[in-house]
């Protein structure tokens, strides 16, 4: 009871006293999928009901855990484990006119990103696992939520589910020499990325926004501090997220 009614106070505190019990219990209605329209976003947010989904709203409407004042002019993000599309709509909401590339694997989470979007020019989408090389990746745990699916590389075909990218391969598709934002949230996978040839691509980012999976990659906040502290990045603690800015920026 004690969390239902923070949360009930929290959607009024966002939305205000009409609009936010309103949403609150639009949320809690029986439907399969709930559209919800929030005032400065031009996408109706699609979000399925018995998933995760209205919980990763709450921390990124609500909570804001991506919600960084930064000391720099914000025209290009990528957004690795995009999941249903809600980070990239925020980002793109608050950097007014900035092109998000989202990355997701999952089937059913990047068909929600596609209908969310809504054909928006402002967002470019790939169904691809991002990854420290080429290869093909199978998804594991796929009993979990839909935001908690797990992808390794694969020499087997029959196993393969879905292509991996690098960032560095992302920045040559879109021709962009700099990213401004790389937000990564990818279940662990994360631990490749920071284990391959970085001198490629970090270098030429600016800010990162990333959740770390040592549960899941024993190790990988070893490997990613210590990578951010050799390549002049400082860093602080957003709730689940570390935001990493480039000294030099």
């Amino acid at each position: 009871m004690l969390h239902f009614l923070i949360r009930f106070y929290r959607y009024i505190q966002v939305f205000g006293m009409i609009k936010g019990p309103a949403l609150f219990l639009k949320m809690a209605a029986g439907r399969d999928e709930v559209q919800v329209k929030i005032d400065g976003y031009a996408q109706t947010i699609h979000l399925r009901k018995r998933t995760a989904d209205i919980e990763v709203f709450d921390q990124i409407f609500i909570s804001k855990g991506y919600d960084m004042s930064l000391p720099f002019s914000v025209k290009r993000i990528v957004d690795c484990g995009a999941n249903i599309g809600l980070a990239a709509i925020f980002l793109n909401a608050k950097h007014k006119g900035s092109h998000v590339v989202m990355i997701e694997p999952e089937d059913k989470n990047f068909s929600m990103c596609l209908k969310n979007i809504d054909s928006s020019t402002a967002f470019t989408a790939l169904k691809k696992g991002l990854w420290k090389n080429n290869c093909y990746l199978k998804i594991t745990d796929s009993e979990d939520e839909s935001w908690a699916f797990k992808i390794e590389e694969t020499l087997d075909p029959r196993e393969a589910m879905v292509e991996a990218i690098t960032i560095d391969e992302i920045m040559a598709r879109m021709k962009w020499d700099e990213i401004d934002i790389l937000k990564i949230d990818i279940e662990g996978a994360e631990k490749s990325v920071f284990e391959g040839d970085i001198d490629r691509w970090l270098p030429k980012v600016k800010s990162i926004f990333i959740e770390l999976h040592d549960n899941l990659q024993p190790g990988t906040s070893d490997l990613f501090f210590g990578v951010m502290k050799k390549y002049g990045f400082s860093f602080t603690k957003n709730r689940e997220n570390w935001i990493c800015i480039r000294n030099d920026v």
